[in-house]
């Protein structure tokens, strides 16, 4: 966008074509990097697909519904601009479960996006490198030496590719990787002979300068999961909840976060924002009957259903997908 031009409208940037969005968004550093939590995968093979856990194959066919959804949603996010996502795959206590549901969780699911042709084929089509960050060293102790294969076979497979990057996150939980950057930061500054700086550290754990995290995306629930990216993540980085299990996350609803998180969301970094010109170009009057208005309204309440936390109230958009 120029400088002076009025931001698009919630509804003109839905309805843009994609080159330009992806311009609108490669212009902002904070749309450009985001996380993106694969959740509420057994939520959807339950209630939208009718599987049936009590059976043998409940883990295969999920994830064989599961990742050509995945794969469009995935690949929404750099159609639409973003350069940079992580995505946690696997947590410190997944392994914690046994190597009988690890080997479920690989031959099920991990496998689509190691060796499945369509997910191969989009890693080259957008030009994506694909690396992995956590504590491989945790994988390895277990005994997933097979897994640790994959990774450094589908790391070489897309070096060379330099249009965006793809972080796969294993044994990522940020409350185990906090302690263990103790660590890392201690062997730095024995190799460099100096206190390693944040930088020094980003690039020790993620192979690269990560960039800062601009948004994080948790589908069906209203929590961090404990999978937030070190480091790169923090006071800036800006939060959604989408109702929906992630297999089902639109493109319209991606534009709609992008949209909130550049043109709504203005973090102050700390400051306040509150100056004499900022306050000429608000209606006060609007700001206060919005907040008289919601005096007992509070984000992130919801209601059960059953086994189920259902998040706010629900709204039938279904035909908009």
């Amino acid at each position: 966008m120029s400088a002076g031009e009025a931001p698009p409208s919630l509804e003109e940037f839905l309805s843009m074509n994609d080159e330009k969005v992806r311009a609108i968004v490669a212009s902002s550093p904070e749309g450009r990097v985001g996380v993106l939590v694969p959740d509420g995968n057994r939520k959807a093979g339950l209630v939208i697909w009718g599987l049936d856990p009590s059976k043998k194959d409940f883990d295969k066919d999920l994830f064989n519904n599961i990742h050509s959804e995945f794969l469009r949603v995935v690949r929404s996010f750099f159609e639409t601009g973003v350069r940079t996502l992580f995505i946690p795959l696997l947590m410190h206590t997944n392994f914690d479960r046994g190597k009988k549901y690890m080997k479920a969780a690989m031959d099920d699911g991990l496998k689509h996006l190691f060796h499945d042709k369509a997910w191969l084929s989009f890693y080259n089509e957008c030009n994506i490198r694909v690396k992995i960050y956590g504590d491989l060293g945790y994988v390895q102790d277990r005994g997933f030496d097979l897994l640790l294969e994959w990774v450094r076979e589908l790391e070489e497979r897309t070096k060379a590719n330099d249009g965006a990057t793809l972080f796969y996150g294993i044994a990522c939980n940020r409350s185990h990787e906090e302690v263990r950057l103790a660590s890392i930061g201690m062997d730095l500054h024995d190799r460099m002979g100096a206190m390693p700086t944040r930088d020094d550290l980003v690039r020790e754990y993620y192979g690269i300068n990560a960039p800062d995290i601009g948004f994080f995306i948790r589908p069906t629930e209203v929590r961090d999961s404990d999978v937030q990216p070190i480091l790169i993540s923090g006071s800036r980085t800006q939060m959604y909840f989408p109702i929906c299990p992630v297999a089902f996350l639109s493109k319209r609803s991606i534009r709609a976060i992008l949209h909130d998180l550049i043109f709504n969301r203005i973090a102050s970094g700390g400051k306040k924002m509150y100056s004499q010109d900022d306050m000429a170009n608000t209606n006060i009057l609007k700001v206060k009957d919005y907040y008289l208005r919601n005096l007992e309204t509070v984000l992130g309440l919801g209601h059960r259903e059953g086994p189920f936390w259902l998040p706010g109230q629900s709204v039938d958009n279904r035909e908009q997908r």
